[in-house]
């Protein structure tokens, strides 16, 4: 009983994100039309915001990294991705740029992403605070966790280290990655 009602709750809690992030255009621009996610990702700014799918958060609370949680905790054996982007470049209305990436920590174990320890994993890009463009509007700042086939390692290559004009679900195929969770909030700066 008791675990039909959790198992309730978090089915519930997967469509509420599945509805927001194909609301907000996140499915579709970012991960693929028939993408459903497995897990949720909530986020909490050290400025006290906290990462709530599609809400604004101002710029100023984004300048560190926010820490995450997942739900269910995901498979403590596999290695995982998380991607932090933006796919408004250089605005919403003209997207021509492409994904401009925030973070990207790979290799991380699944027993330590389950606490929220990406110091675990290998940053092949550290964490830089949004920059969008004055007066571009909103932008989405887009949270995927992917899960990593096996336990091969991940690795950039020299053309990849540029944050600009990434396409990062194309960019997890190719590796074989398979995303499990989503979450977004919105900034502009003004």
């Amino acid at each position: 009983m008791l675990a039909d009602k959790a198992a309730d709750k978090q089915a519930a809690a997967l469509k509420k994100v599945h509805k927001a992030l194909t609301d907000g255009g996140v499915i579709g621009d970012v991960l693929p039309e028939l993408w459903l996610p497995l897990i949720t990702i909530d986020g909490k700014f050290p400025a006290g915001k906290k990462v709530v799918p599609g809400k604004e958060i101002p710029l100023a609370a984004t300048l560190s990294l926010p820490t995450l949680s997942l739900s269910p905790l995901p498979n403590p054996t596999a290695y995982h991705t998380v991607l932090i982007t933006d796919p408004d470049v250089p605005s919403r209305a003209d997207p021509s740029l492409g994904e401009r990436r925030y973070l990207c920590v790979s290799n991380i174990p699944g027993e330590a992403l389950a606490t929220g320890d990406l110091t675990k994993g290998e940053w092949l890009q550290d964490w830089e605070a949004p920059t969008p463009e004055s007066g571009s509007g909103l932008h989405r700042f887009v949270v995927v966790v992917y899960e990593q086939p096996g336990s091969e390692k991940i690795e950039m290559s020299v053309f990849e280290k540029s944050r600009d004009q990434f396409g990062s679900y194309k960019w997890a195929e190719g590796f074989g990655m398979r995303a499990i969770g989503a979450n977004f909030w919105q900034a502009q700066e003004k």
